[in-house]
């Protein structure tokens, strides 16, 4: 199997489950099936769901990741983030309820797969399920403008989410595995997926020929591309200016009144009466509520 240069660059991150690990079979089974392909990345994920989107979130700005390969609670993960970085994801036997699933198993536990700090023992406890509990109501109110897919095992006999699933996205598969897919499964279903997803394109997408960023600074990044169209014309500078997420807030007092705020706007040298509104720093879209994923 012949690779090119710019395969060599891509990134593919997978997002393992809750009681599993960065060295999980499904995450060893992709590495192995994409070696020398992809650069896969399996990280041990945080146990608490702040820390893991801030982390993963973190990830996506480092290494720009063309995929996002979530099971489980990785699939709850892997769909808010795709929304916020716009990165397209396989979401298998996704776990959208996870304070059902916490909640009857409160107490100690160990990890099912080695952890590279050493660190296999951790606890379900009320905090744990009121942070996942803030999260649950708000992980579809952004809705992701990539490519979201799901396949759902036809033998899982914890997770069900499936017609939750298609309320929100369009395309699922089906494969003959329980939760968690063995290794096999993953080469025989997930991977084809996987390469399906990333051979296809939007007819009207332009191609990037030359990337590069002019400044980049946490309230404005801009970079110029050189860019050819599906006409075969090209631009040679086109100018994208980046910008964080932001959050804008609608708030209503009991008696039916309106919140504003009276702010001075440097750039247009004046004060106005606005609602309130702000940037959202990664991580902090969990702490909130769901205002911060729109």
């Amino acid at each position: 199997m012949g690779e090119t240069s710019e395969e060599m660059k891509k990134t593919i991150i997978f997002l393992h489950g809750f009681f599993a690990s960065g060295s999980c079979v499904p995450a060893t089974a992709l590495k192995e099936a994409f070696e020398g392909k992809y650069n896969v990345l399996t990280p041990d994920l945080p146990l608490h769901p702040h820390d893991a989107l801030a982390y993963v979130q973190k990830l996506c700005e480092v290494y720009d990741p063309v995929l996002l390969v979530g099971n489980s609670c990785g699939a709850f993960y892997a769909q808010m983030v795709s929304a916020l970085w716009n990165v397209p994801a396989l979401l298998s036997n996704p776990y959208f309820l996870m304070t059902d699933f916490l909640k009857e198993r409160k107490g100690e536990h160990q990890y099912k797969s080695p952890r590279a700090d050493g660190k296999q023992n951790f606890f379900i406890d009320e905090e744990l399920i009121e942070e996942f509990d803030g999260l649950q109501s708000v992980q579809f109110n952004k809705h992701s403008k990539a490519k979201v897919w799901g396949i759902f095992g036809d033998n899982d006999p914890i997770a069900h989410f499936e017609p939750m699933f298609l309320e929100h996205y369009e395309v699922s598969y089906h494969f003959p595995g329980a939760h968690t897919p063995t290794a096999e499964e993953i080469k025989a279903y997930h991977v084809p997926l996987i390469e399906k997803m990333m051979k296809e394109k939007d007819p009207m997408e332009w191609e990037v020929l030359e990337s590069e960023y002019l400044y980049k600074r946490p309230w404005l990044t801009a970079r110029r591309e050189h860019v050819k169209l599906p006409t075969g014309a090209e631009i040679q500078d086109f100018y994208v200016l980046e910008y964080p997420e932001f959050c804008n807030v609608i708030a209503i007092t009991k008696d039916g009144k309106f919140l504003m705020e009276r702010q001075y706007r440097h750039a247009q040298h004046l004060t106005g009466i606005e609602i309130p509104a702000g940037a959202v720093v990664a991580g902090e879209l969990t702490k909130t509520s769901g205002c911060a994923l729109h």
